[in-house]
């Protein structure tokens, strides 16, 4: 395991803890709007922002659950939780990154895990291209458009435990903010419709014409 000491400073324990919102993960997906139900794909990327207060969650862990609150409008098809190492391996983001149980509409788990680990802390490596040193690329999900219709795709804390953690700190549920985001599927009318439609215009014309 690849070890790297991690100090956490009186200061900025005090400075976290009297923070109301210390980290924010948000949703972006490559597109919020398909304009059919072809199989066409998407990934949805998982951005964390702590530049109000740095939450690093270094020697803690940063977990999450997903979910789709409308079936059949897109299935996940994967994810993954990114780890990645820095100065030529000796500093890790993460000892490990999980995803767990992941279904069609739900994902029970993307977790990153810090044992004498960086976490997100913004003085090292890159992040999110131009987004500033406090900006990170968490996890991706990949999905499938399945369905017409719209869905929202949300954030949640894992039941059963804590999963939003830093060390010296503990649990940091109540400093992170999760977010949510809405992906709608347009249908293309049929050729039937259509036809049916420009006869509609057809007649009202005709109207038109006969009572003028």
């Amino acid at each position: 395991m690849k070890c790297f000491s991690w100090i956490i400073t009186a200061a900025f324990v005090a400075s976290a803890v009297s923070s109301a919102s210390a980290a924010e993960v948000s949703l972006l997906p490559s597109t919020n709007i398909f304009p059919d139900a072809s199989g066409q794909t998407g990934t949805i990327q998982l951005i964390v922002d702590n530049s109000t207060d740095p939450l690093t969650f270094a020697d803690g862990v940063l977990g999450v659950a997903v979910s789709s609150s409308n079936p059949g409008v897109i299935e996940f098809t994967g994810a993954t939780v990114f780890t990645p190492s820095f100065f030529g391996g000796f500093v890790d983001r993460w000892s490990a990154g999980t995803v767990l149980n992941l279904t069609e509409d739900t994902i029970d788990r993307l977790q990153g895990t810090s044992i004498s680990t960086a976490g997100l802390d913004g003085s090292i490596g890159p992040n999110v291209d131009g987004g500033g040193p406090n900006l990170f690329l968490f996890a991706e999900i990949e999905f499938t458009v399945v369905g017409i219709g719209s869905t929202d795709i949300v954030l949640g804390n894992i039941p059963g435990g804590a999963f939003l953690t830093q060390g010296g700190l503990g649990d940091v549920s109540g400093l992170v903010s999760l977010g949510s985001t809405q992906i709608t599927v347009e249908g293309i009318p049929e050729p039937a419709t259509l036809a049916l439609a420009g006869f509609a215009m057809v007649g009202m014309l005709c109207t038109r014409r006969r009572y003028s």
